[in-house]
């Protein structure tokens, strides 16, 4: 129909590696946690969520692309993203999202994220009231876990393996629900400046 306004469910993310990605799923396998109350990520979806937009319409696509190169074009360099340490939100005593994360990174991540809500915000998008918290979301939790999981997540052993990768640019991606979860679409790349 003439004049519809086709809506797209966006974000701006980090992949991860595949060398990264298949650490972290042997680690999810040796956890022993099974699915239960678990809904987790599939291993081809992991990434590291920037800034959410949400329902955007079309029409938006060529300005936020725009305002995304500007803030990638003043990124000088690569910088090494390394997942560590397991955690939890809220925490891990009463878990609502279990994750990976970030020993190094953390900071060089942290000034990006808020380089692209601030371009997004000029953009009539709304800014981040929570700090950012770097991470890697392995799992959701649908409802209270039994002792013996909490215990099990709270001796869970930083990420072994092949923990690091460089990081380079960053992604706007869309994300397609359906029942059988999210599927992933890269609708653009924007790479840092070289040194």
């Amino acid at each position: 129909m003439k004049g519809e306004i086709t809506l797209m469910r966006l974000f701006f993310g980090i992949p991860v590696s595949e060398n990264v990605r298949r650490s972290v799923a042997a680690s999810i396998s040796e956890l022993g946690l099974g699915r239960g109350p678990f809904r987790w990520v599939p291993t081809e979806n992991f990434h590291f969520t920037l800034k959410f937009l949400g329902e955007t319409g079309q029409e938006k696509l060529p300005e936020i692309k725009e305002a995304a190169l500007e803030v990638s074009s003043e990124v000088e360099g690569e910088f090494t993203a390394t997942l560590d340490q397991f955690g939890a939100f809220p925490s891990l005593s009463r878990p609502r999202v279990i994750f990976y994360s970030l020993s190094e990174g953390g900071g060089s991540m942290t000034r990006l994220a808020g380089e692209i809500d601030r371009a997004m915000s000029s953009l009539g998008f709304r800014r981040e009231k929570r700090a950012f918290h770097p991470h890697l979301t392995l799992a959701r939790i649908k409802k209270p876990l039994s002792q013996e999981l909490l215990d099990k997540l709270s001796r869970v052993p930083p990420l072994a393996g092949e923990n690091s990768q460089e990081v380079g640019s960053f992604q706007l991606i869309r994300s397609h629900l359906s029942r059988s979860g999210a599927r992933y679409e890269k609708i653009a790349e924007f790479a840092f400046q070289p040194r």
